[in-house]
């Protein structure tokens, strides 16, 4: 059962339906009709003051009021599993600032729909379901572009008011393999010296998103995207663009490397690694420390990709479990010499780094009695 599902039949909505209109809105209902599964629920009441909204589902379930000032509370009704649904009521906000956050806000219940869906980002996520009856409100043609696979800005002013918005342009569209409209790629163009003014936190954020093969649909979309939006250039101060390498195989070969999730790091890696210092530049964005043991290990590991004699997976492999047994400084900018050395050593063949190099096999070991 949909969590859509779930909830219409919930006597906590039917009760907010008997005094107001309620609606489902924004990515649960663009998932919806892109037949994918949300993991979050929005809920938007018009009609209802948020006191009232409150007071009518308090004994349905718990409500956390830390949004309550922005006149949106997260509700958990009871046996529900999962991430908590938010509940608001429509509101307009105006820009104070260049932050992602620099917004001032007003709520008011008697809003119609339409001035709430107007705030949003993109059409595709301005569009509206009504929980009683599944009618839809789509002021801006946000169906259309769905069926379409378009990411259009919802209004001229989308990324002067959040500039964040035009990385999750580029999420959005490799995420789905969506298209960015002429117009909102070339208001990304004209804005894109406004990402500096975003948290490198929230940079880091939908970085993660676009290149990690198992949350995008097409990480390689989205690579060429932030090349072509100049957004990579722009938040790495570089005038390189980034590298796309032929699509990572995930055969059996390579199986074991998912567990170490380097599908991800890889592209990570392919990420930073036309900068002059990588390792730097991951730190700088405040990146996890094993990622920045990673791309040591991949930047170790690089050396073997012309090397005949030696699988570069394999020494990726091994390098990096180093990293992981060994005390390595990650703000160091130069790779400990040990390290260095033993990638030397990988290449004159000084010890086996695969199981075929090995004296010994499975056979003899059996011939031993040593099964």
């Amino acid at each position: 059962m949909t969590l859509i599902k779930q909830i219409q039949d919930h006597i906590f909505l039917k009760q907010l339906q008997s005094k107001g209109e309620v609606f489902f809105v924004g990515g649960c209902v663009r998932d919806k009709f892109l037949h994918k599964q949300s993991k979050d629920i929005d809920l938007l009441v018009t009609g209802i003051p948020i006191n009232e909204i409150i007071d009518t589902i308090k004994p349905f379930g718990r409500i956390d009021e830390v949004g309550k000032s922005f006149a949106v509370v997260k509700f958990s009704p009871v046996g529900w599993i999962g991430a908590a649904i938010d509940i608001a009521i429509p509101r307009t906000e105006k820009p104070s600032g260049n932050g992602h956050k620099d917004f001032i806000i007003t709520s008011d219940h008697t809003l119609p729909i339409e001035e709430d869906l107007l705030r949003r980002d993109f059409t595709i996520n301005s569009v509206a379901m009504n929980t009683k009856d599944e009618s839809i409100v789509d002021p801006f043609d946000g169906m259309n572009d769905l069926l379409n696979g378009i990411i259009k800005m919802t209004n001229p002013q989308a990324f002067i008011d959040d500039p964040l918005r035009m990385m999750r342009a580029v999420q959005f569209a490799s995420r789905f393999e969506f298209e960015i409209e002429d117009a909102t790629f070339d208001a990304i163009l004209d804005n894109v010296e406004k990402i500096k003014f975003i948290s490198t936190e929230r940079i880091l954020e939908e970085l993660e998103k676009i290149v990690d093969p198992k949350k995008c649909g097409n990480p390689f979309l989205g690579v060429a995207l932030l090349n072509n939006t100049k957004l990579y250039q722009t938040i790495f101060n570089t005038d390189k663009v980034m590298q796309v390498r032929q699509p990572i195989d995930f055969d059996a070969e390579s199986i074991d490397l998912l567990d170490l999730n380097l599908p991800r790091l890889d592209f990570m890696f392919e990420l930073i690694r036309p900068l002059t210092n990588p390792i730097q530049a991951w730190l700088d964005l405040h990146g996890d420390i094993d990622t920045a043991n990673g791309i040591k290990a991949l930047l170790l590991a690089s050396q073997f990709n012309n090397h005949k004699s030696i699988n570069p997976r394999v020494a990726r492999r091994v390098i990096f479990d180093m990293f992981k047994i060994s005390n390595v400084s990650v703000t160091s900018t130069i790779i400990n010499p040990i390290l260095q050395a033993t990638a030397k050593d990988m290449i004159a063949n000084v010890y086996p780094i695969s199981l075929k190099q090995l004296a010994i096999n499975g056979d003899d070991l059996i011939a031993l009695r040593m099964k």
